[in-house]
């Protein structure tokens, strides 16, 4: 018995001891190798370790909840020179390389970035827009925090780093971002080396000469003892690394050949290894072999925070939307979606939880469900959601084009989007079957909404070859777009009224102004028979869209020069913006800002005086409840 409980309790030791097991860190970013390429400094949590260069265990330096990246280890490897915004922005600090109490090296407002250490130890040049409207170079007196520019660009400079000899400094010229993959043309990223003499306090540089022509990107220099330089570049399509004899681009080699990019690398002083970022961990390269290794590093750290926070949130929502019998309010807060009584506020109901973003929210006419765009399948696809069980259902699946803007018709049968990039389909899925219908097929298709009774749909397009926006009205089961504007300008924001008698819109028609416009639906005070009224309309396919329907009203349009029916409502000489119409259809509120001074003002929709309702007040979004009130 007792050599069995003896081996129960060492089975439970070895289970502990394996659920404790440790698991490489991932997520590693900007290492740098020590001067004779033995220690590895990186930058993991935000904060700056070191481990042994072939990997093991890590020592945390630094322990700041600010963000500390970008190390560098001096030439003798007695420091290690930093990036951290602790002050609010990047500036340059310096501590010793077993750690300790970081120096602050540099003072000013903008972000001063790490570039690399001068040969002697002296000076570290960075870059920063200080003084410049863009990136420029800098050279920093690491011991009088002495700091003089070098350059003088129209262009963004960065990534500068010494030649071992101390007589150039090689650095990136042009300003496309590193994860613009594929990018070719003007503002790509060259690889550049200005002259430069420091005796004593005395700095002179030379003319900067271009060392590479290719139209792609080039990022990254670094210079190895042997005047070799080492560069990443996308030249066959994926950013690796490559490298060229001196000057000579003419003899440029690719040195690794991962299928996916390789990021912020830095070579030893000795010019025997080069440490890199890639596939989420860090890489050593023996420059001799040329046979890159994926580094095994271990680094265990507690939590700074907590990972689930309870938070009292009173902004930061990027949009919202209230129920149509104005009992509810859904948000959408860090791509989550919330509801709250509308009339109690309280605490918020969180309806989705995904690590991908949730967004466009729109509610079904019978409060119980949001429409939405999610891009928690890899693609931005269409879902509904039950606000009481949480229950969530897909709509689309199309992996090759995205959807955006959901909308409920008026009977809740159906949820309208936009399909494709820059618009191409105006499309509704029926909720229930799955049916999928594309009720406009046509480029540059912008927003949409629904009639109140659902029988059709207005939508702005903009026509690539004129740059113009027009508003179109096309039957709710597809037909030929109606052109209801015809305005060389811009139009959109498309309202419909509830009683279905009219359309409010914003326009740039006049004075380059954008203000808002009424189109009446139908000819003022003209009787039509019965026959013309019903001219060009479905009555089968629309009684089918207006089964269930309650109270919903009937809108009639008479297309005979509709757009000349269209009325400017405002005409003030500032731009309007947001804006909504009352539930009766009488009256237009709208944003508008004077003077800097955001106002809230209201205007009846036949035309007439403005009322100022708020000033001061910024707003956006604007929605009203059903009362009106």
């Amino acid at each position: 018995m007792r050599k069995l409980a003896i081996i129960g309790w060492l089975l439970v030791f070895a289970l502990v001891a394996r659920a404790q097991e440790l698991e490489p860190a991932k997520f590693l970013r900007f290492p740098a190798l020590s001067p004779e390429g033995s220690k590895i400094a990186f930058s993991y949590l935000g904060d700056i370790w070191v481990a042994p260069a072939e990997g093991g265990m890590a020592t945390r330096l630094t322990v700041h909840p600010a963000h500390d990246v970008r190390p560098r280890f001096s030439p003798d490897g007695k420091w290690i020179a930093f990036n951290s915004n602790r002050e609010g922005n990047y500036d340059i600090y310096l501590m010793p390389s077993v750690g300790g109490k970081p120096k602050r090296l540099t003072f000013h407002s903008a972000d001063d970035i790490l570039g690399d250490w001068s040969p002697d130890g002296r000076w570290i040049v960075f870059s920063s827009n200080r003084d410049h409207r863009f990136l420029q170079l800098y050279l920093l007196d690491v011991e009088t925090g002495y700091v003089r520019r070098l350059t003088n660009d129209e262009t963004y400079l960065h990534s500068p780093t010494f030649s071992p000899d101390s007589r150039y400094i090689v650095f990136c010229r042009g300003g496309m971002s590193w994860w613009r993959k594929g990018y070719r043309g003007s503002a790509n990223s060259e690889i550049w080396r200005m002259p430069i003499a420091i005796d004593g306090d005395q700095i002179t540089v030379g003319k900067p000469e271009r060392l590479t022509q290719y139209e792609g990107n080039d990022w990254f220099p670094m210079v190895a003892p042997n005047g070799t330089i080492y560069f990443v570049s996308d030249r066959d399509g994926v950013f690796n690394l490559w490298k060229m004899s001196g000057a000579n681009e003419g003899k440029t080699e690719k040195v690794t050949n991962h299928t996916d990019r390789v990021l912020y690398p830095n070579i030893s002083r000795d010019g025997q290894f080069i440490v890199y970022e890639h596939d989420f961990s860090i890489w050593l390269l023996p420059t001799k072999s040329g046979k890159p290794k994926r580094l095994t590093i271990y680094a265990p750290s507690d939590e700074q925070q907590n990972r689930l926070q309870r938070l009292t949130l009173t902004n930061q929502a990027t949009e919202f939307a209230l129920s149509p019998d104005g009992k509810q309010v859904a948000f959408v807060v860090r791509g989550e979606i919330f509801v709250v009584s509308a009339d109690k506020g309280g605490e918020a109901r969180r309806i989705t939880d995904h690590p991908y973003r949730d967004f466009d929210i729109d509610w079904s006419p019978d409060n119980r469900k949001l429409a939405f765009i999610s891009e928690r399948d890899g693609n931005r696809e269409v879902y509904i959601v039950d606000v009481q069980t949480r229950e969530l259902k897909r709509l689309t699946n199309t992996p090759d084009a995205a959807e955006s803007n959901p909308q409920w018709s008026p009977t809740g049968n159906y949820v309208a989007f936009v399909r494709g990039p820059f618009g191409r389909q105006l499309c509704w899925v029926d909720v229930n079957t799955g049916e999928e219908k594309v009720v406009v097929e046509a480029p540059l298709i912008g927003e949409f909404s629904w009639s109140p009774d659902g029988r059709w749909i207005c939508f702005n397009r903009r026509d690539p070859a004129n740059n113009v926006t027009d508003l179109y009205i096309v039957p709710w089961n597809g037909g030929e777009p109606i052109n209801v504007t015809r305005q060389p300008y811009w139009n959109g924001s498309i309202v419909w009224t509830k009683d279905g008698k009219h359309i409010v819109f914003r326009s740039r028609r006049t004075d380059g102004n954008t203000d808002i416009f009424v189109l009446p639906l139908e000819r003022p005070k003209e009787k039509l028979d019965e026959e013309e009224r019903d001219e060009g309309r479905g009555t089968r396919e629309e009684k089918k869209v207006r089964e269930g329907e309650k109270k919903l009203p009937e809108v009639k349009i008479d297309f005979s020069d509709i757009h000349k029916r269209i009325r400017r409502l405002t005409a003030t000489v500032f731009d309007e913006g947001s804006f909504a119409v009352t539930p009766d259809g009488k009256t237009v509120i709208f944003v508008a800002s004077p003077v800097d001074q955001p106002e809230i003002w209201s205007i009846p929709i036949e035309g007439g005086s403005l009322t100022r309702l708020t000033s001061g007040v910024s707003a956006s979004q604007l929605q009203f409840s059903p009362d009106g009130n």
